[in-house]
């Protein structure tokens, strides 16, 4: 029993390290939201063609 108790706790501790991991990198990826980049190409269109040709 205590040999599983161990051997479950080290797999808990990997699984936490891997999430940790993931966590920190999603919170620091500089990836722009694909909301925004709609937002602006819209703004961008609607400006040119206000804009005479």
């Amino acid at each position: 029993l205590g040999h599983q108790v161990q051997h479950a706790s080290a797999g808990i501790y990997d699984l936490r390290a891997r999430t940790d991991l993931e966590i920190e990198a999603r919170s620091t990826s500089a990836v722009p939201d694909p909301l925004d980049e709609i937002d602006h190409l819209y703004r961008r269109t609607m400006e040119q063609r206000k804009e005479p040709s």
